[in-house]
């Protein structure tokens, strides 16, 4: 997990989560865990971020959007990920991938 403060790489506040309790690889249950053991935490020391972004698609943000409600946290969260680029404008498509953004603020 990285943090950015002022737009800034802050290399000092980088964690690593050793995912405890999930077996085998499943996505949207290690990031559930590492969300929710990261905003526990914040929730804790009163360190929560402005924003989280996250490296994915819908179930992914879904699974962001989750936790934060669960924990009843009032955050921006978007999503970032590579679309097929038969959706794309001309200009993406040139590219070979266009890059699709979705947010959501939780209330």
């Amino acid at each position: 997990m990285v943090t950015f403060d002022e737009g800034e790489p802050d290399k000092n506040r980088y964690r690593r989560f050793r995912i405890r309790t999930v077996p085998g690889a499943d996505d949207f249950a290690m990031m559930y865990e590492v969300l929710k053991r990261r905003f526990n935490r914040a929730r804790e020391e009163g360190d929560y971020p402005d924003l989280l972004v996250v490296d994915g698609g819908k179930g992914q943000l879904n699974v962001a959007v989750e936790v934060l409600r669960e924990l009843e946290i009032g955050k921006s969260t978007s999503s970032v990920s590579p679309r097929r680029a038969s959706n794309a404008t001309r200009a993406q498509a040139r590219c070979g991938r266009a890059t699709s953004a979705s947010f959501c603020r939780v209330a």
